[in-house]
């Protein structure tokens, strides 16, 4: 009996991806004060190669997993959340 194996990325890699694209986004944002269209654009044209709709799907299910765990500080996109 053969054992299946996973393919693909690990998952481990895939959550420092993650963590990477939202700490770099946060920055983007909040200390180099870019608007949020542009930091996507550059997210995924420059530095990640992800769509924006994955970047942003990302970025929505990190401050969704902060905020249920009560690591959120602070209200931040808000409406990027929704």
């Amino acid at each position: 009996m053969k054992i299946k194996t996973q393919k693909g990325r690990s998952k481990e890699l895939i959550k420092l991806r993650d963590k990477a694209l939202v700490k770099r986004f946060v920055h983007l944002t909040e200390v180099k004060r870019k608007r949020v269209d542009d930091t996507l654009k550059i997210l995924s044209e420059k530095e990640f190669y992800l769509s924006e709709k994955t970047i942003l799907n990302i970025i929505r299910k990190e401050f969704r997993v902060k905020k249920y765990c009560g690591l959120e500080k602070r209200q931040t996109y808000g409406n990027i959340i929704k």
